[in-house]
């Protein structure tokens, strides 16, 4: 599901023009991916090359989502204009409950969210909720795999303008 990064703009019309929209894919029970979306790309592209085709997708009815019936075993919804949160016992509390803790965590945290850093911020969202069942030291021996001979110098970081 998507949903949008950002501080909304000032003036009449222009609440979402500085939002980025995110699309984050949950397995149920696992891990969490979370995609940062170019005007260009479609939502429903971004399930497609990030799900197995054997796979059941489960999203609300936007229309962003309407053909993916065509690329997955089963495309699942709720209609949440309905008041309906739950149909055939499928869901979509799981990712929903996640966008809650990335809402809380710019909240409580960060504050406040640069577009320009949207996905950094979404991959540091993504680890933690992916890692939520591990032990602190387990979850520093997968960062520092992770991050291995990688450095990233500030003199780098203040080049790109952070």
């Amino acid at each position: 599901m998507r949903m949008y990064v950002g501080k909304r703009g000032k003036g009449y019309g222009s609440g979402w023009d500085n939002k980025i929209p995110v699309v984050t894919l949950v397995e149920q029970g696992g891990r969490a991916k979370s995609t940062v979306l170019q005007r260009s790309v479609g939502a429903a592209m971004v399930v497609v090359d990030n799900v197995t085709p054997d796979a059941t997708v489960v999203t609300d009815e936007s229309g962003l989502y309407s053909d993916l019936a065509n690329y997955v075993a089963k495309h699942a919804t709720v209609n949440h204009s309905r008041k309906e949160w739950v149909r055939g016992g499928f869901t979509t509390n799981t990712v929903e409950g996640f966008f809650g803790q990335v809402r809380r965590s710019i909240t409580g945290t960060h504050h406040r969210v640069t577009n320009k850093h949207v996905a950094r911020y979404m991959a540091e969202y993504d680890f933690r909720y992916s890692t939520r069942k591990s032990t602190d030291s387990e979850r520093l021996r997968m960062l520092l795999e992770q991050v291995g001979d990688k450095r990233l110098p500030y003199d780098v970081l203040k080049a790109e303008g952070a």
